[in-house]
């Protein structure tokens, strides 16, 4: 059981719908679906999110970081501008070149820096610091 915004969520819930989302909502190059159906539009909250989410589920899932990351690249090709700011969405003809600072650039900021958390553990596992815990701090080893 997880404490969900409030609510006991059975773990089993969580990992039926991660498990959903994650088949559904990306293509394999990383691309974020806004839809179940179809891809279009591409839009930097589906990016976004798709990297946060994965890199918060880096621990539980094996393929989750290199997703995550396929998501990142992706993103840093499709919706960032030369300035180095994202814009908001991506339609089949054209772009809405929007530039946000709630809608795509402080989302972004976030799931990067839940991508440099999960890199900063891979790194630190590996260097044998012990075994992440879902805390985020170091178990003993």
């Amino acid at each position: 059981m997880l404490w969900l915004g409030g609510d006991v969520v059975p773990r089993s819930a969580i990992d039926r719908t991660y498990a959903y989302w994650a088949r559904t909502f990306f293509l394999e190059d990383g691309t974020p679906r806004y839809y179940h159906d179809h891809t279009y539009p591409l839009d930097i909250q589906c990016a976004a999110q798709g990297i946060e989410s994965f890199a918060r589920f880096a621990d539980d899932d094996p393929e989750a970081f290199s997703r995550a990351l396929a998501v990142f690249e992706w993103t840093e090709r499709n919706l960032k501008l030369r300035a180095g700011c994202y814009f908001f969405e991506r339609r089949r003809r054209y772009r809405v070149p929007v530039v946000s600072v709630h809608w795509g650039q402080s989302t972004m900021l976030s799931a990067m820096g839940a991508l440099l958390r999960a890199l900063g553990t891979r790194e630190e596992a590996e260097v044998g610091e012990g075994p992440p815990s879902t805390n985020g701090s170091r178990a003993a080893s």
